[in-house]
C-alpha cells in the first residue's frame, strides 16, 4: 500500500487488514471499509463518490462466492474469490490484491476445478480495474473442456499475470475484450482459437505472446476442419502500443497422413494500432494438409502515427497441400508516420502442391523512412504428379518513404512447374524514396522455370530515389526458358521493365542486372524452325551520376532448336539513361544484342537522353528557341528570370524553336529550359542562359531618350487661360517612350532660375502628346516664357532636352 495515498500497483504491499469479516451488511460494511479506506488507497476515495450498492470487501484469508450479475461501490478482495457460474461484477473501483484467488471454476462440494465448462467473466469498473494475479477461465474437467469469455472495462484496466481463455479436449475457447478508457497493462494472453481485442485510449502494454492460434481438438463439432485462429485487434487512439513477444493467430496443421481427409485451419487477422508501435514476430499463415485443402492465410494490419517497430517476421504465407490446390499469400500492410522498422523482414510466399502453385500475396511497406529485412512474395511451384498444372505468379511489393529506404532483398518471382504447365509470371517490385536515397539488396521478379513448356514473362522493377539508388545483389526481371521440343514449338518469355532512378544523386549496382527475354523451344521434326526467343524488357536509368556498374543486359532470347532448325531470335529490349553522366562506353558491359536466331533478333536502341544545349533569343521578336538532345522526352519547360528574380515557368509544351515570350520593355530577363518525362521521373540539368532586353520599338533602343517636337505654335490669351482655369495644354509629337519632365520659366536676364511650374509626365509611346501644365499665379500674364522639356531614355540613364517657346498675350 502506498503511504502517500497513491494508487495500488501491481507489487504494492497490503496491510493486514484488523477487521474480520466475509461479505459485510451494508451498515458494518461501511465502517469496516471506512476505517480501512486510509490503511488501502487514496485512490478509492477518487475513483467514485459514495457507494450507491454494498461495497465488497475480501480480506487475506477469507472467502466469497459470486455468480449472475452483481453490482458494488467498491469492490477490494485479496482473499478468495469462488465463481459458481458465469458472473458480472460493475463497481466504482475493482482491486484485486496480489493474495486474491480467483477461482472460476468452482463447484460447491467438488472444488476449485470441477466445472466442465468454463465460465464467463466480466469486470466493469467505472474508475480503476486491478487483477494482481492472472485470470484463468479454463474448464477443469470433462470432455469437451470449453473456456469462458473474459470481458474487462475501466478507466485503467491492469492484470498482473497471464490471461488463459482456452480450451482442450475438443471444447471452445473463449474471447478477450479488454476496454479502457485510459492505458491497459496485461500480461501474456492464450486464447487459442477465439478472438483478443484490446482497445484504449491510452497506451497498451501486454508483456508477453498473445496466442490465438488454433490448436488439434478445439472446435471438434467441425469434423471437415481442424481448428482455426482467433482474430486479434490491439488499438490505441492516443496512446503507444508495446507487446513484448509474439502474436500467433495461425490456423493448425491438418493431422495425420494421407487419406485423413482433415483440412488445415485458417488464419486470423492481426490489427495492430497506436502511437509508438512495438512489437516481436506476427504469424498469420494458415495450416497445412496431406490430402484435403490447407487453411487460408489471414492479413497483417500494423499502423503507427509515430514509430513502428517489428522486432520478428511477419508471415502471411501461403501453405501447401499434397493434392489439392494450396493457399494464397495474404496481404501484410505496415505504415508509420515516422520510421518504419521490420527487423524480421515480411513473408507473403504462394505455395506448392500437385494441384500447381499459388500466388505471393501483396506487401506494401509506407513510412517516413523504412528499414527492413528481406521481404518475401515468391510464387509458389507445382510438384510433379501426373497432371502438369502451373507454377504461382508471384506477388507484389510496393515501398514508400519520404526520406531513405533500406531493405534486404526483394523476392517477387514466378513459381516453377513441371513438365506440361507454364511457369508463374514474376511479380512487382515498387520502391520509392521522394526526398532521399534507396538502398537494396537482391531484387527478383524473374518468371519461374518449367519442365516442359512455354517461358514465362518476368515482372516490372521500379526503384525510384530522389537522391542516391544502390543495388548491392543481383537484379533481374528476365524471362524464363522455354524447354522440351512440341508442335507448335514453345516461345521464351519475356522480360519485364526495369526503372533505375537516382534523380539527382549516384547509381549504383553491385552485381549484375538482367532483363532478358528466354529461349525458345526446339520443334521435333527436323526442317521446321524452333520457336521464337522471348523479347528484353525496356531499362530506363535516370540518374545524376552512373557510379559503378558491373553489367546491364536487355539481350532478346536465343530462337529455339540449333542450326538451320534455330527458330527466330527475340528483340532485345532498349536502354534509356536520362543522365549527363556517360553510361554507354567502353569501362561497362552494356548488352543489348537481339537474340541469336534465324534472323537474328532485332538489336535494341541504346539511347542516350540529356538536357538541351544551344539555347537561342532574337533579338527582335524575342522567339526562344533550343536544341533537343532527349528526343524521347515528353515537354520542355521554359524558365525565366525578370531583372534577377528566381526562376518561373513560363511555357510547358514540345516545341524547341519559335516558342514566343512575353517580356517587360527594358528589363533584363533570362531564358533557359529543361526536358521532362514524367513517365520516369526524370528532369534535365538546364543549360547556361541567354540574356534579352525587350527594346521599346524597331526604331528606339532602350538607351534612347525620346525626342519631342511641337505640333503647333504655343500663343494662349489670358481669357482663354483663364476660361481654362489657368491649366495650358502643351500638344507635341514624341519618337518613342520614356519620361519628360516639363518646366516652365521666366525670360530675360533677370528672371528667377526658379521654374514657374512643372510637371513629370510618363511618355507611353511614339506619336503626338498632349503635356498638361498649370501656371502659377507669376505666369497669368502678358508676356513670353520658355518651356524646357527634359525627356528620359527607358532605361533611365540618357537625357534630351527640347526648348519650346510660350507666348501669353492679351
Amino acid at each position: 500500500m502506498h503511504r502517500d495515498g497513491g494508487a495500488f500497483g501491481l507489487s504494492d504491499p497490503v496491510e493486514e487488514l484488523l477487521i474480520p469479516t466475509r461479505i459485510l451488511s451494508n451498515t458494518r460494511r461501511r465502517v469496516a471499509l471506512r476505517l480501512t479506506l486510509l490503511a488501502v488507497t487514496g485512490a478509492l476515495l477518487v475513483a467514485a463518490p459514495a457507494a450507491n450498492a454494498a461495497d465488497l470487501l475480501v480480506l487475506g484469508g477469507e472467502t466469497v462466492t459470486l455468480s449472475g450479475t452483481n453490482s458494488y461501490g467498491f469492490v477490494y478482495l485479496d482473499g478468495e474469490l469462488r465463481i459458481t457460474g458465469d458472473t458480472t461484477i460493475s463497481a466504482g473501483s475493482i482491486y484485486f490484491g496480489p493474495n486474491a484467488a480467483l477461482r472460476p471454476c468452482f463447484v460447491e462440494g467438488s472444488g476449485n476445478t470441477a466445472c466442465t465448462t468454463g465460465r464467463a467473466l466480466t469486470l466493469r469498473s467505472s474508475g480503476a480495474l486491478t487483477v494482481a494475479p492472472g485470470i484463468d477461465l479454463t474448464a477443469g474437467t470433462g470432455t469437451p473442456r470449453n473456456g469462458g469469455a473474459l470481458t474487462l472495462e475501466g478507466a485503467q484496466v491492469s492484470v498482473g499475470g497471464t490471461i488463459t481463455t482456452t480450451a482442450s479436449n475438443g471444447g471452445v475457447s473463449g474471447p478477450v475484450s479488454i476496454t479502457s478508457s485510459g492505458p491497459i497493462n496485461v500480461g501474456a494472453i492464450t486464447a487459442w482459437g477465439a478472438s483478443v481485442t484490446l482497445k484504449a485510449t491510452g497506451p497498451i502494454d501486454i508483456g508477453g505472446d498473445v496466442q490465438t492460434q488454433g490448436v488439434g481438438g478445439i472446435a471438434a463439432a467441425d469434423t471437415a476442419h481442424t481448428a482455426s485462429a482467433g482474430p486479434v485487434s490491439v488499438t490505441s487512439s492516443s496512446g503507444d502500443v508495446r507487446i513484448d513477444g509474439t502474436i500467433n493467430a495461425s490456423g493448425v496443421d491438418a493431422p495425420g497422413a494421407s487419406g485423413s481427409g482433415l483440412s488445415g485451419g485458417s488464419a486470423a487477422a492481426v490489427s495492430i494500432s497506436g502511437s509508438d508501435v512495438r512489437l516481436g514476430s506476427v504469424d498469420a499463415t494458415g495450416g497445412s494438409s496431406t490430402d484435403a485443402g490447407p487453411g487460408a492465410s489471414a492479413p497483417i494490419t500494423l499502423a503507427a502515427r509515430g514509430n513502428l517497430s517489428s522486432l520478428g517476421r511477419l508471415d502471411a504465407g501461403g501453405q501447401n497441400s499434397t493434392n489439392v490446390a494450396p493457399t494464397a499469400g495474404a496481404p501484410i500492410a505496415a505504415t508509420a508516420g515516422g520510421i518504419l522498422t521490420l527487423a524480421g523482414g515480411a513473408w507473403s510466399s504462394g505455395a506448392q502442391s500437385t494441384a500447381g502453385g499459388s500466388a505471393g500475396g501483396e506487401i506494401t511497406l509506407k513510412g517516413q523512412s523504412v528499414i527492413a529485412s528481406t521481404i518475401y512474395v515468391p510464387g509458389g511451384s507445382a510438384s510433379n504428379s501426373g497432371t502438369p498444372h502451373a507454377g504461382g505468379p508471384g506477388g507484389v511489393i510496393t515501398v514508400g518513404a519520404d526520406g531513405p529506404v533500406s531493405t534486404g532483398s526483394l523476392f517477387a518471382g514466378g513459381g516453377n512447374a513441371p513438365t506440361g504447365a507454364g511457369p508463374g509470371r514474376g511479380g512487382s517490385v515498387s520502391v520509392t524514396s521522394a526526398t532521399a536515397s534507396i538502398a537494396t539488396g537482391q531484387v527478383n521478379t524473374q518468371a519461374g522455370s518449367t519442365g516442359g513448356g512455354a517461358g514465362g514473362s518476368g515482372g516490372p522493377i521500379a526503384l525510384s530515389a530522389q537522391v542516391d539508388l544502390t543495388v548491392g545483389g543481383t537484379l533481374n526481371a528476365s524471362g524464363s526458358n522455354a524447354s522440351g521440343d512440341a508442335t507448335p514449338p514453345r516461345p521464351g518469355g519475356d522480360s519485364g521493365s526495369v526503372l533505375l532512378r537516382a534523380a539527382t544523386g549516384t547509381l549504383s549496382l553491385g552485381n549484375d542486372a538482367y532483363a532478358e527475354g528466354g529461349t525458345g523451344a526446339g520443334e521435333p521434326v527436323a526442317g521446321r524452325p524452333g520457336a521464337l526467343g522471348g523479347h528484353g524488357g525496356r531499362v530506363d536509368i535516370v540518374a545524376k551520376t552512373i557510379g559503378s556498374i558491373v553489367s546491364l543486359s536487355s539481350h532478346g532470347g536465343a530462337g529455339g532448336d540449333f542450326g538451320d532448325d534455330q527458330g527466330p531470335g527475340g528483340a532485345a529490349g532498349p536502354i534509356y539513361t536520362w543522365s549527363e553522366s556517360q553510361l554507354f562506353d567502353d569501362q561497362r558491359v552494356v548488352n543489348a544484342d537481339g537474340g541469336s536466331g534465324h534472323p537474328v533478333g532485332t538489336a535494341g536502341l541504346k539511347q542516350r537522353e540529356r538536357m538541351p544545349s544551344a539555347p537561342t533569343i532574337d533579338a527582335t521578336s524575342g522567339a526562344f528557341g533550343f536544341t533537343s538532345q532527349s528526343p524521347d522526352a515528353l515537354a520542355y519547360r521554359i524558365l525565366r528570370s525578370v531583372n534577377g528574380a528566381a526562376q518561373e515557368m513560363v511555357s510547358d509544351g514540345t516545341k524547341t524553336a519559335g516558342i514566343p515570350t512575353t517580356n517587360p520593355v527594358c528589363v533584363p530577363v533570362t531564358y533557359t529550359v529543361i526536358a521532362l518525362h514524367s513517365g520516369v521521373g526524370w528532369v534535365s540539368d538546364a543549360p547556361a542562359t541567354v540574356s534579352f532586353l525587350k527594346p521599346p520599338s524597331a526604331t528606339q533602343g532602350c538607351a534612347d531618350a525620346p525626342e519631342l517636337t511641337p505640333t503647333k505654335r504655343l500663343r494662349f490669351s489670358l481669357r482663354a487661360l483663364r476660361k481654362a482655369k489657368w491649366r495650358v495644354t502643351l500638344p507635341v509629337r514624341s519618337s518613342g517612350i520614356g519620361s519628360v519632365d516639363v518646366a516652365l520659366k521666366a525670360t530675360g536676364r533677370k528672371a528667377p532660375a526658379t521654374p514657374l511650374a512643372t510637371q513629370t509626365l510618363k511618355v507611353a509611346g511614339a506619336g503626338p502628346l498632349n503635356l498638361k501644365l498649370a501656371l502659377s499665379s507669376k505666369a497669368r500674364k502678358r508676356g513670353r516664357y520658355r518651356v524646357e522639356l527634359v525627356t528620359t531614355a527607358p532605361d533611365g540613364k540618357t537625357h534630351a532636352t527640347t526648348t519650346l517657346t510660350l507666348e501669353v498675350r492679351k
